[in-house]
């Protein structure tokens, strides 16, 4: 029963209106960072994934659409979060993302994947630069909606 209360907790810290809780990240190089790195600045969009599954990158070349119209345009900024990375021999992490050559930061973590009730992928979190859940998109269609809908003035009250 553990693991579903830790997942049904990880699923309320993600709740719209929530704020968001820091995590250790880890880039390619294998320098830590921490989420608060990124919040704050404007939005951040969380993008889970697990480099072995190669069905995950279909949704890849919708979210370089969505980074190339809302990055600048309404500040947006898109974190991918690979959960298999981090002290796995046999992840593809490194190879996927030359493959790819993203443009926004790639990160890897095992820790947030727990935090934020993480079961599947790809999933999304959407945070505000107040550090407010806005939403938890559940494929990119709905994730585009809520970017649309953003403000890119908005103060950090």
């Amino acid at each position: 029963m553990a693991p579903v209360k830790e997942y049904v907790a990880g699923l309320e810290k993600r709740l719209p209106g929530k704020h968001y809780e820091n995590v250790l990240l880890v880039d390619t190089l294998g320098n830590y960072h921490e989420l608060k790195e990124y919040v704050g600045k404007g939005y951040v969009v969380l993008h889970f994934w697990e480099s072995w599954h190669r069905d995950q990158f279909d949704i890849l070349p919708q979210l370089r659409i969505l980074y190339e119209k809302y990055h600048k345009t309404k500040n947006v900024e898109i974190i991918s979060l690979a959960t298999d990375a981090i002290n796995n021999p046999n992840s593809k992490w490194s190879e996927r993302l030359k493959e790819e050559q993203l443009p926004w930061p790639q990160l890897a973590t095992k820790a947030a994947w727990n935090l934020y009730g993480i079961c599947s992928w790809p999933e999304t979190i959407v945070i505000g630069p107040d550090g407010t859940i806005i939403a938890s998109p559940r494929n990119v269609e709905e994730l585009e909606n809520v970017l649309e809908t953003l403000n890119p003035n908005r103060s950090l009250d």
